[in-house]
């Protein structure tokens, strides 16, 4: 029994054409959505434990550290990080190239509007790779207008003073929940925090025996 053509190869061809999307035909504010969205669902996720079983390197059953939604989310910058610079790095076009660090420029400028300093900064960190600094045509070609965009949104992440521009964003009182934290920050705090308390523990342990013969 023969089977009926739905359609010619030609149009097949140009249905195979239409549904290829390049991300340069993606509303910079959509990605941002999507990025923010799935980033958050990790994140609400999170139990409290999780941060404890992180900071204590606590393994599961079979030995190996756990796999859980905290992991995730913090594998979730660099995923980020890399597909910003796979993005640019497969487009041989100069033009193009310029055109695909503006898109993230914006992408990138809508995460911090969404709250999401998560892939803010994973997005900041691909266009800072090395690979992606060096393609200084492509650079050049960017409008002034993104790239004082571009060094603004980048200065948010300036590590001085334990990244106080950061700190200060976050505390200030328009900054409401939700808000997808950066996640460095939040483990290197965490990790003070219990370093720090072990030491302050250890201080007072050593001055127990002179509170006591004080009182003898």
């Amino acid at each position: 029994m023969e089977t009926e053509t739905l359609c010619s190869d030609d149009d097949a061809q140009e249905l195979l054409k239409e549904s290829h999307i390049t991300l340069l035909q993606l509303s910079t504010v959509e990605v941002a959505a999507q990025l923010s969205m799935r980033d958050f669902e990790l994140f609400r996720n999170i139990e409290s434990t999780q941060y404890i079983d992180d900071l204590f390197k606590l393994l599961d059953s079979s030995g190996g550290l756990q796999q859980t939604h905290l992991k995730q989310f913090e594998e979730v910058i660099n995923q980020e990080t890399f597909w910003v610079a796979t993005e640019i790095l497969r487009e041989p076009n100069t033009m193009k190239r310029m055109k695909t660090i503006k898109h993230f420029i914006k992408i990138a400028l809508h995460c911090r509007e969404c709250k999401n300093f998560n892939s803010m900064f994973a997005i900041i960190s691909g266009l800072n790779l090395a690979p992606i600094a060096r393609l200084r045509s492509s650079w050049e070609k960017l409008p002034s207008k993104y790239d004082k965009l571009f060094q603004d949104l980048q200065d948010i992440f300036d590590p001085s003073r334990n990244m106080a521009k950061y700190r200060n964003v976050l505390s200030s009182q328009s900054m409401q929940p939700p808000i997808i934290p950066l996640f460095p920050v939040v483990k290197k705090d965490l990790t003070f925090l219990h370093e720090g308390m072990e030491a302050l523990l250890s201080a007072r342990l050593k001055c127990l025996p002179l509170v006591h013969c004080k009182h003898i």
